[in-house]
């Protein structure tokens, strides 16, 4: 039987740092619509949902193509105190109360525009028919002092938290260019970056964009 994937576009209206950003033009498009365009090549997507609590951003979604679902997210799963776990779990129980089960959670940000199909589907063959609870986008970095976010490949290829002083020549950091994650899984943990998951490093400086300041932004028109 066909594993069912659902992505899920995460886009709130308010942003601390760049105002509309998930609406901002970029290259004569809308932000979130880089996501999408590139969602709707993934065949083995079940459906794209996009959860936002702006009017603006669901209608701009609806009009990308008429496959989308769109649904109005409610305003306490909308905060800046509100966990985009909590806002997953509501767009999932909806989906499945209204449409059907699923398999797999794919989480695809907004932020990350230059994402490409051939790596969203890298990561589905790694994760489908397998015994794998998550597959992560990382890359590599020099200098990070977060722990709780930074990781390392085991020999057995998967990364794992740092939780003491590593001396390690190769630290990594979710990208954000997507994550996929067995429903299950999620629905007991209710974590996006569990402590130990199969990665899928990104070399490219492009893909690994991560769109969150003004400098970002400037650093992403450079690329279009």
């Amino acid at each position: 039987m066909k594993k069912k994937i659902l992505a899920i576009v995460l886009a709130r209206k308010n942003s601390k740092r760049i105002k509309n950003k998930n609406i901002k033009i970029l290259k004569k498009k809308p932000l979130i619509s880089w996501t999408l365009d590139v969602a709707k090549k993934i065949n083995d997507f079940e459906d794209i949902l996009v959860s936002s609590d702006s009017p603006r951003i669901l209608k701009i979604s609806k009009s990308n193509n008429k496959k989308i679902i769109i649904l109005k997210r409610p305003q306490k799963f909308s905060s800046d105190r509100s966990s985009s776990e909590s806002a997953i779990l509501h767009a999932l129980k909806w989906y499945e109360k209204k449409f059907s089960k699923i398999d797999y959670i794919a989480l695809l940000q907004p932020t990350s525009p230059f994402r490409t199909k051939k790596t969203i589907n890298i990561g589905i063959n790694k994760i489908i028919n397998s015994k794998l609870n998550a597959v992560i986008a990382v890359k590599k970095v020099k200098f990070f002092s977060d722990k709780k976010k930074t990781f390392y490949i085991t020999s057995k290829n998967f990364c794992k938290k740092l939780n003491k002083d590593h001396k390690l020549k190769q630290k990594y950091k979710i990208s954000g260019v997507f994550y996929l994650i067995k429903k299950s899984f999620f629905i007991k943990n209710k974590d996006f970056s569990p402590s130990i998951f199969k990665p899928i490093i990104i070399n490219s400086k492009k893909e690994n964009i991560d769109i969150d300041t003004n400098q970002d932004w400037s650093y992403a028109k450079k690329f279009t």
